[in-house]
């Protein structure tokens, strides 16, 4: 050429296209656990059509093994793990039902197969979402060695009539932890099951109370400030839920408080006490309307003659 600006720059030639297996090769080379799986990851979401034709070539043993199903978590190949359950590693295995890549059929099959261990079976209870909570999973958590397996299992329950047959089942004097998901699911089942009249089936927990409140303020309140229980929750977790009342639901407190210190022309006077020396972040605003409520009830509660009756 006779321009001498014909050229300009590097002349670079283009790289060729690797393939997927290729790239999975030079990732596992990768020393740092981090670096490898990002580099796997990334190689599943990028080729996801390459991949899933040559996942199965990537090889057998266990390091191998977990670096296809962390390729396959990235291309989200759902149903690869079911290939992986009669690996002879039990860390692949564990890792296969948790990958959150099985489908709910395969998951129940797998839980319920003779051929599947006690030790796998309580991985899956743990961390196999994808398990569907029926009658014979509970039936067959419930074999396991593991302590209140099958109510672990239940946590994930959407089935009402199942979670209240589950919860009558139980032995007598045996309280169990309801989470706050499950609390929100069925929040009138867990109310009306933890009865203030009767010994409650649910251990008294904060997180399980306050998800309780979220749902239903007026029941939950009413079942804290209840009188008649033969195993009241302590005082802090009854401090900590009307709190959270003076924050979201004023009004419904105070028509509560009310209420139950005039019951029957008595002054409930813990109650009254409880509520003075509720703290709350709105300060002013809960201050002027707990002064209301007390001269309210000191109003109409015609036994209450001074200040004096509304304290210790």
């Amino acid at each position: 050429f006779d321009c001498p600006c014909a050229f300009r720059g590097s002349f670079r030639i283009p790289r060729q296209p690797r393939s997927p297996m290729a790239v999975v090769q030079e990732a596992l080379q990768e020393l740092r656990f981090g670096d490898r799986e990002r580099k796997l990851f990334h190689v599943g979401k990028s080729k996801k059509a390459e991949v899933e034709k040559e996942l199965d070539s990537i090889g057998d043993d266990t390091f191998e093994a977990l670096a296809g199903l962390t390729v396959a978590r990235g291309a989200n190949l759902t149903g690869y793990p079911k290939k992986l359950i009669e690996h002879p590693s039990c860390t692949v295995r564990k890792n296969a039902v948790s990958s959150g890549l099985l489908t709910p059929e395969d998951a129940r099959s797998i839980f319920l197969s003779s051929d599947t261990s006690k030790q796998l079976r309580n991985s899956m209870v743990r961390r196999c979402k994808e398990l569907p909570v029926d009658k014979e999973t509970l039936d067959m958590a419930a074999t396991l060695d593991t302590t209140n397996a099958a109510w672990l299992l239940l946590q994930r329950c959407q089935d009402e009539k199942l979670f209240r047959s589950c919860v009558a089942a139980q032995p007598k004097n045996t309280k169990t932890i309801v989470s706050p998901p499950l609390a929100k699911r069925f929040h009138k089942a867990v109310l009306e099951l933890q009865s203030p009249y009767l010994t409650t089936p649910f251990q008294w927990r904060e997180d399980t109370m306050l998800a309780l409140a979220q749902e239903s303020p007026q029941e939950t309140l009413e079942l804290l400030l209840a009188t008649k229980k033969t195993d009241s929750p302590n005082s802090g977790l009854i401090n900590r839920v009307v709190q959270w009342a003076w924050r979201h639901a004023p009004a419904v407190l105070t028509s509560i408080i009310a209420e139950q210190t005039l019951q029957n022309g008595v002054t409930r006077r813990s109650v009254v006490r409880q509520l003075t020396q509720c703290r709350s972040v709105r300060s002013q605003c809960t201050f002027s309307m707990k002064l209301a409520t007390v001269v309210s009830v000191f109003k109409k509660d015609p036994k209450a003659k001074d200040a004096n009756d509304f304290v210790d």
